[in-house]
């Protein structure tokens, strides 16, 4: 098995896609990540 990565993400706010249009991509990447085990 792979060693877990411990991910930083450094963005705009991901809680709002107001005016961030790719908000929601990125909470469904991260939400993936954390899914396979690595540390977002």
């Amino acid at each position: 098995m792979t060693k877990p990565l411990d991910i930083v993400f450094l963005g705009l706010s991901l809680s709002s896609s107001w005016g961030n249009g790719h908000a929601t991509t990125f909470r469904g990447l991260l939400r993936a990540l954390n899914e396979l085990g690595h540390r977002v």
